[in-house]
């Protein structure tokens, strides 16, 4: 398999690994069942967690890029460091990496392209804070707002 279309499986793969099917514990017979509380119970969550993630950009006006790339998007297999330091408010730092590469255009020159291929390697960085509106137990829906920026750091080759 190609790098090229590694991304789209990896994407899948993390998408799996990240989802966690067994958050709930098993019900145990023996202890006696709790009546649930109008306001959020304290409950022990992690200090930290790490999840791996694929993102997809497709690119608006991508006429030059497609014409050197012969593609319309890029896809960054990125890695997400998160934490909670306050109960229901999240800090959130990933960084990714994509490569893709092509040849250049000729300039002036009816063929298209001059044959000298060309990398372009992206690494974005991204920062963002989440607050979620977790406040009752078993709550059905939880609201998430999140603030953030991001830097993306490029170079061809």
């Amino acid at each position: 398999m190609k790098f090229r279309k590694g991304p789209l499986f990896f994407g899948l793969i993390a998408c799996l690994v990240s989802f966690n099917a067994f958050s709930q514990p098993a019900d145990n017979p023996d202890q006696p069942k709790k009546k649930p509380l109008s306001a959020k119970e304290i409950e022990p969550k992690s200090d930290f967690g790490i999840q791996p993630m694929y993102q997809f950009y497709s690119l608006k006006d991508s006429g030059s890029f497609n014409k050197i790339f012969h593609q319309t998007y890029i896809s960054p297999v990125m890695v997400a460091f998160g934490s909670y330091p306050i109960r229901n408010l999240g800090i959130n730092l990933n960084a990714g990496y994509a490569q893709v590469k092509g040849t250049t255009i000729a300039e002036g020159s009816t063929a298209g392209s001059s044959g000298e291929t060309v990398k372009l390697t992206v690494v974005p960085i991204q920062l963002e804070a989440t607050y979620r509106f977790d406040f009752f137990n078993e709550q059905f829906l939880v609201p998430v707002l999140g603030l953030g920026g991001d830097y993306w750091y490029f170079k061809e080759v």
